[in-house]
């Protein structure tokens, strides 16, 4: 469970053994254990009365071990495929997996993700409040443009195979640690910004960026 009450449970099955089925065309074989995972954000908020009113959850959660995973919903998509968790200290590393999964193949490039958000500002911080998810592919490739000339001569380069997708590339490893978008939403953005030996130099772009996107004709 996050500091924003969210949760991110999984329910991971242990292997069951099966009972040996006998085959018409050979002789009887004991059939392979399935292992099988699934990854339930928000099972624990749920009312425990509600839970036992459903008898396909109930049934799944009668056999699986629950397991929280504070740092997020990709951290647990990741865990429940086998991939080795990451340092506490350390990103996630899902931005790789979700460019080349939306078509972006980044070759030799470090890859982060860069979503569109929402913010809202308060008298001392903003806050982030949701994703865009309102963009046309029209819009989005001009704020993309847009992006990449202003960073032309700072070695990171922007994507964005759709509105609502976006990464920034860059040939040099970035030293710094981010939090994954899912566990910041509804939150204030100073507690979240980038850490690291290069915070300032991302911090500062990413001032740049909030104001670049903000007086663009494109969302006006």
């Amino acid at each position: 469970i996050d500091d924003a009450g969210r949760d991110y449970r999984m329910l991971d099955s242990p292997e069951r053994p099966q009972r040996p089925r006998r085959s018409r065309s050979r002789p009887s074989a004991v059939s392979r254990p399935m292992r099988f995972t699934f990854v339930v954000p928000g099972l624990a908020s749920l009312d425990r009365a509600a839970l036992a009113s459903s008898r396909p959850l109930s049934r799944l959660a009668s056999w699986s071990r629950p397991r929280v995973e504070p740092r997020g919903l990709p951290a647990a998509l990741l865990a429940s495929l086998g991939s080795a968790a990451s340092e506490p200290a350390h990103d996630v590393p899902v931005a790789p997996l979700a460019a080349l999964g939306a078509g972006v193949d980044p070759h030799a490039s470090f890859v982060l993700a860069a979503e569109p958000v929402h913010l809202v500002a308060g008298r001392e911080d903003v806050a982030v409040a949701g994703r865009v998810d309102d963009l046309s592919a029209a819009d989005a490739r001009t704020l993309v443009d847009a992006l990449n000339r202003h960073f032309a001569e700072d070695g990171i380069a922007f994507v964005a195979p759709r509105p609502d997708t976006w990464f920034v590339t860059t040939d040099a490893r970035p030293d710094i640690v981010t939090v994954p978008l899912d566990t910041v939403l509804g939150s204030m953005m100073s507690p979240h910004l980038p850490t690291g030996g290069a915070a300032r130099l991302w911090q500062r772009w990413s001032t740049e960026i909030q104001m670049l996107l903000h007086a663009h004709p494109v969302n006006e």
